[in-house]
Parts: C-alpha cells; structure tokens; sequence
C-alpha cells in the first residue's frame, strides 16, 4: 500500500497534472455548452414551457398522441401562414396567398383571431416547435411497436427468399437471432421525455480526447520520466523495484483514470441534465428515438450507469495499452508516433469502413469504436464470425476480457525486462566511422550548425522531415484526374465562358437555354415527321439520339446558371464585376474543410515531434548550467534556437502543402488567377479587391505567420516544462486536440484556436472578413509574443532544479 501511496503522491504533486486537467475540464465544459446553445437554443430557453406540454399529452398512447399533436402542428402550420398577412407588405403575394387560406380554413382563422396567438410570431414558433417535438416522439413510439410486433412476420418473409433460406448461411442465423434478441422488447412501456439531454451528454468525443491527453501524461509519469532520470537502474535494484513497483505503478494509473472519468464524464452529464433535464430516470430508452436501434430494455438510470461503467473500462484498457507501448518503445518520440498511428488507424476504421462490409469487425474493434459507447448500446448490430452472427457489443465485452487479462501481464513483462536507459543502442562501426570522417572534414565554430545538427541527427527530427517528403509524394495525383459527363460539359462551358462576366455573356447563356427548353418540342416536332413518313426511323433515331444526348448537359449548365446568379448578384451588392471561375479547381483549393483541418493535424503533429528536442536535449543532458554560463548561451542562442525553429516550420509547411498546389494546378482545370477572390463563391465574404493568386499568396502568409507563433507556443512549453515527453502531451493538447475536435463537428472551436490558421475562407459572424483576420491574427501574435517573452525571461533565470 505505500508503494501506491508513493505514486499516487509523485502524480499529485506534479503541478502539469493538475492544471492541465483543470484547462482540459473548463475548456471541455465551455464549449460543450456553447455547442448545445448554438445548436438546440430555442429548446434550452423554452424547456419550462416544454415541460408544461409535455404534462398535458402525459399517459396518453402512442397512437393517438400522434394523432392529436399532429393536428396540433398542422393549426400551427395555418397560423404562421396566417401571420403573413400582418407581416407582409400590402402589395406582397402573400396577402392573396392569405386570403385564400383564410377562405379555405375559415374555423382555424376564427380560433387564430380570438386566440393567444394572434400575431405573436415567436410564440407560434415556439410552441410549434415544442408540439413537433412531442409529435416526434409519439411517432417514434408507433412505429417502434409496430416493428417489435411485425419483426417475426418480416423475418419469415425474408426466409422465403432464396438468397436468405439456407440454414447454414450467416444471412439466415443472422435474420433468426436477430429476432429472438428483439422478443424482450414487446410490450415495454412507452414514457415521454426529451432525450436531448441523454444524447448529447453521452455523446460526445471531446471528453474522450481529454481524458486520453491526461491518460497519456499520467502514464509518462509513472512509466518514464524515471527512466528519463536515469533512475530506473536504481530502482530495479531494490528490494522491491520490480514487481510490486510495477503492482503500485498499475494501481495509482487505474485509480486515478477511475477518478478523472468519473469528474470529466460526470461534469459533462451534470451540464447536459442542467441544460435539456433528463425526464423520467425509469422510462425505457427504447421511448427515445436515437435508441430505436438498441436492443437492451434499460431504463434512464440504468444506461447512464453502464454508460459510466463502459467510459470507465475503456479508460483503464487504454491506459495499460499505452503502458505497454511506453515500456515497449523506449524512446517518447517512437511512442508519440505510435500512439497517433494507432489513433488514426482506428478512426479511419472506424469512419471509412462501411457497418455491413465484410470488414466490419476492424470497424466495432478498435480505440474508437470502444470509445463510442453510446453507439455501443444504442445501435444493435451482428458480425460475422465464421459464418455465425455475434452480437458486436458481446464480441467486444470478450475482447475487453482478453485485453484486461493479457495488457496487465504483458506490461509486468516489459516493465521487468526493459533496459534501464532511454539512450539509443550503438550504431553499426561504418556509421561510427563516416561520422567521424564527415564531422572532422567540416569541422566548425558555427552556432547554427551546431544546433541544426543538434535538433536534426542528435535529436533525430531529420525523420520527421523525411516522413513529411513521403508523405508529400504519397498526396500527389499521379494520374491525370478523371471527369464524368457532368464535370467534363461543365467544364466545357467555363472554358468558353472564361472571363468576366459581359452582356454577350449572358445571351449566349440565355439562347443556350431556351435551346433546353425547346427540346420537348422538338422532340413533338420529330415524332410528327415520323408519323407523316417526312423522315424514316433510322434518321429519328439518330435525330432523337443527338437531341437526348444534348439533353444531358442540362444538369451541368444548371450550375453554369447558378454561376451567372451569384456574379450576377455580386455586381448589384458588392459593385464588382466577377469572373467565371471553375468551381472545380476552387472547391479543390478553398472549398474542403475536412482536407485542410486534416493538413493542419499532420502539420502540427509533425512540427509538435520535430522541435521536441530543440530544448529538451540540453535539459536531459544537464548541459544547461554549462550553456547559461557561456558568453553566447543566453540571448544568442535562444535566438538562434528560434530563428532553426522557424526554418524547420516554414519547411515543413512547404512540404505539407506542395501536394494541395500540384494537383490543382497539374490535375484540375485551369483557374484564372487574375480573377477578383470574390468571383468564387466560398470567398465571397472576403471585402478585400485583390485577385484570387494575391488571395493566395496573403493567405499563405498569414498562415506562416500563424505557424511560427505556434512555434513560438512550443517553444515557451518546452522551456517551461523542460522534459519532451511533457511537450509533447501539452503541445498536443492545446493545438492538436482542437483540431481533431473540429474536423469531427465541433465547429464552435475554430476562432479560439491555431485552427483557422489551416482554413482561412471561413466567415466571421458578427465582423467583417477582413476586420475578423486581423482581430484573430492580431490575438496570435500577442499570444506568440507573449509566449516568446515568458520563454526568454524562463531562460534568463534560469535554476536548475526538478519541476
């Protein structure tokens, strides 16, 4: 027990630990509930009101509640026609449309004119909405009980198809066992509630990211920063320094993990009933609709508790995972990249793979899929499994069991026969030699080769740049780009329109399609000259086929329509005069959000990794006493470990987008770089006049202007916290994790974040574009300044002692 005692008490006393998780836990609970208002703020102001309609329809069965709320929403429907009429203009259509509902409906304008909803617009709205929302819910219902009930005549009929009938197909256990599982569902009782509150507080991945970050750390902690001391020998060598410190190291990781799940997945919970109210804790969750798919009858209280037990398993079965890698690896740079492949591969499993492939399995087993425990239970699926269909919630539980039973021994292996030193094996003797040879032959005074040598070879961030080349070549198309019939006549039409929009332009637009709209009567015209013997069939049909292949081009020519609309409408707002410019190419360049968030992940990992050691190794080679005594040990070379920071990260950035730039303007059509940015749509809340290639060039700027000060951010951490693997984690918590959370739909993060740095066409909501930019980028220079000056002063006073 004191052995615990003592680990438990080396975590507590870390201060990163504790300010991180608290950073973690307020940033996850700020915008888990700014997400929840943005998305569900009508709901959230009108929840009283909800829960006085939703009293009144209490008890009533599925059947007739739908009848009845539907209707309810119909009245609703008149009378936000009806208001129409006081909130249009005289001479506005809608007061003919009016007048006509108001003759069609004369009772349900006599109740709207004597009624409390008399042109109150927002109280029409809102109870419109609650009414939907209970109508939803009795819909829900129905058709769940007409499922259960008709589910055995549905799965005899799927029998008797031949491709279903054989006994010993997996399609045919499937159909059967999909049945029995179902059986105890029949006759559950249905209970109204919002389930708002259920979903979005079991639902959500940025809890997940959080608690694997702090998970991460602790296990740095316990497993290697001791090893990174060089106290691991030291250790081993006591009575106790194998075995039991590995029992005590496992426990302390286990309690703790059991503790943070519990605070950051019951704060999230604790937000969510605030927030929506979780109704009846003894209701069915088959009575909501997000569970119509789950086959086990818990109610409320019963799946919030597996839910915390599941959040809680998957927790510990990461934790000895990552043990295991950590004992496994060695080296903090080995299991950062390992760790993020692991991570990566599990969500493009998880993501990519479709739920009825044959490879569904590496889709529900995996990090992710264990991760996902809403999904876990609400969401009744069967694999196949030799031919036998396995429930994935009970294939996972055996996989769990195996893990729990196999990652403790394992880690107690690793742990007892790990080597006592992080340093890396000896090189072969030619290697030794042709270092030698090379470093003697350039021999050298220079502090900027000494560092670039330092940070590239001694640190090894050389393979960072390497695996970024192979990455950069990996991403270039290497075959020309293929275009459907659709794509290759839009094409066409650009080609030809290329330029600014003029007057003969827009004849040429206006004849094409009254050309489309003459089609179905000339199409008449050449039915009647076959009928009166002017052509034969031959010649109508070979008439007939040009005509329908010109058809086709109708839907290309739409978006050329669509084009000229919004160039059309940018020279009435905005006074200029736009270009047609091939959607095509732009989309590829400024239009794939999911794209570029993915480039800013790679990026930022990759720059995360490569300056790791740019301080660390000073620090764990204890060279910083000997470094601040020198004449160019503090200014001098601070700045130069900056100015080698900043060459690595433009570097890195060149290489990260070369791919993006080659394959548009190698693979995609040609785009006019002399065109106002606002000619593309997706730019044109850009209030700059600057053409598309300026656009380009400003925003490729400013997105190494953001870089560098996350440079600068890295920097300060790795100074501040001295040892890489805390540089890591930390670095990785406060650039990558945001974008992992926006490119998996947490939106609202991006303007608080290095995020938009990676995705520069986004809009501001309450300023202009161009005020937007210098506001944010303002803010990124402050805080890279800031982080700049704290590293400086760190530097400049320096002690040597242990955090």
């Amino acid at each position: 027990m004191k052995l615990i005692g003592y680990e438990l008490n080396k975590i507590v006393h870390k201060r990163i630990v504790m300010l991180l998780a608290i950073i973690l836990l307020l940033i996850n609970s700020v915008f888990f509930v700014n997400e929840q208002r943005k998305d569900h703020h009508l709901l959230i102001q009108n929840r009283d009101q909800y829960k006085q309609v939703e009293q009144s329809y209490k008890g009533l069965p599925p059947v007739d509640g739908k009848r009845l709320t539907t209707l309810q929403v119909q009245q609703f429907i008149l009378y936000g026609q009806f208001i129409q009429a006081y909130l249009s203009p005289k001479d506005s259509p809608w007061q003919k449309i009016v007048a006509d509902l108001k003759r069609d409906n004369q009772q349900a304008y006599e109740q709207y004119e004597t009624g409390p909803y008399f042109n109150q617009e927002q109280a029409i709205i809102r109870d419109s909405y609650l009414l939907n929302m209970l109508r939803l819910q009795f819909e829900n219902a129905d058709h769940f009980d007409d499922k259960i009930s008709s589910m055995e005549e549905q799965a005899n009929e799927m029998k008797s198809v031949s491709i279903f009938n054989k006994k010993d197909s997996f399609s045919y256990r499937n159909i059967v066992k999909t049945v029995e599982d179902f059986k105890p569902l029949r006759g559950l009782p249905f209970q109204l509630g919002l389930e708002e509150g259920i979903v979005s507080g079991t639902n959500t991945w940025s809890t997940d990211f959080c608690l694997a970050m702090l998970i991460f750390l602790l296990i740095t902690i316990l497993f290697y920063v001791e090893k990174e001391e060089g106290l691991t020998s030291l250790i081993r060598s006591t009575r106790h320094g194998k075995l039991r410190t590995f029992g005590a190291k496992l426990t302390a990781l286990t309690l703790i993990t059991i503790f943070l799940s519990l605070i950051y997945y019951g704060s999230i919970l604790l937000l969510a009933e605030r927030l929506y109210g979780f109704g009846s804790l003894s209701r069915y969750i088959q009575s909501m609709s997000s569970f119509y798919h789950a086959v086990q009858p818990l109610t409320v209280e019963q799946y919030l508790l597996v839910y915390m037990l599941l959040k809680i398993m998957v927790n510990i079965l990461l934790g000895w995972l990552m043990a295991a890698l950590f004992l496994g690896l060695g080296h903090i740079s080995k299991i950062y990249v390992a760790t993020s492949l692991l991570l990566g591969a599990s969500y493009l499993c998880y993501s990519l793979i479709h739920p009825n492939s044959y490879l569904n399995v590496l889709k529900y087993i995996n990090i992710l899929a264990f991760y996902d425990a809403f999904h876990f239970i609400s969401d009744y699926r069967n694999l196949n499994i030799l031919g036998y269909p396995v429930r994935k919630d009970t294939l996972t539980l055996w996989v769990w069991a195996i893990m729990t039973a196999i990652l403790p021994l394992a880690c107690a292996w690793l742990f007892v026969k790990q080597p006592v030193s992080i340093t890396s094996p000896a090189p072969l003797r030619w290697i030794v030699k042709w270092k030698a040879s090379l470093w003697k032959h350039r021999r050298t005074n220079s502090l900027f080769l000494h560092e670039w040598y330092k940070l590239l070879i001694v640190g090894k961030s050389v393979l960072v740049l390497i695996f970024a080349v192979i990455l950069m070549y990996n991403r270039i198309d290497q075959n020309e780009r293929p275009f459907d019939l659709d794509s290759g006549t839009y094409n066409r039409y650009i080609l030809s329109l290329h330029g600014e929009l003029t007057q003969e332009k827009l004849l040429f637009l206006s004849e094409e399609r009254d050309k489309f709209t003459a089609m179905p009567q000339e199409l008449d015209a050449l039915k009647l000259k076959l009928k009166n013997k002017e052509i034969d069939l031959i010649t109508y049909n070979q008439e007939k086929f040009k005509i329908d292949e010109y058809a086709k081009q109708d839907k290309a020519f739409r978006f050329v329509e669509k084009q000229r609309d919004y160039l059309l409408q940018l020279k009435q707002k905005q006074g200029i005069t736009g270009n047609f410019v091939n959607t095509i190419s732009s989309d590829a360049l400024f239009n794939s959000q999911q794209d570029r968030l993915l480039d800013g992940i790679i990026y930022v990992l990759l720059l995360i990794v490569g300056l790791g050691p740019l301080f660390a190794l000073d620090y764990k080679n204890e060279m910083m006493r000997v470094i601040w005594s020198s004449p160019r040990g503090r200014w001098r070379l601070f700045a130069m470990k900056h100015a080698i920071a900043y060459a690595f990260a433009i570097w890195l950035l060149v290489l990260v987008q070369i791919p993006k730039f080659y394959n548009v303007i190698v693979h995609y059509p040609r785009l006019d770089w002399s065109a106002p940015v606002q000619s593309i749509e997706v730019l044109g809340n850009v209030n700059w006049p600057i053409s598309i290639l300026t656009y380009v060039i400003v925003t490729s700027l400013l997105q190494l202007l953001g870089v560098l000060m996350l440079a600068h951010v890295i920097l300060f951490i790795a100074v501040s916290l001295k040892k890489q693997s805390f540089l890591l984690l930390t670095a990785t918590s406060l650039a990558v994790l945001p974008l992992c959370l926006q490119y998996m739909g947490l939106s609202v993060i991006d303007k608080y974040s290095f995020n938009f740095a990676f995705e520069l066409y986004g809009k501001f909501n309450s300023v202009s574009y161009g005020t937007g930019i210098s506001l944010y980028f303002g803010g990124l220079v402050v805080v890279g300044m800031a982080a700049f000056r704290a590293a400086w002063s760190i530097i400049n006073r320096f002690k040597w002692r242990e955090n």
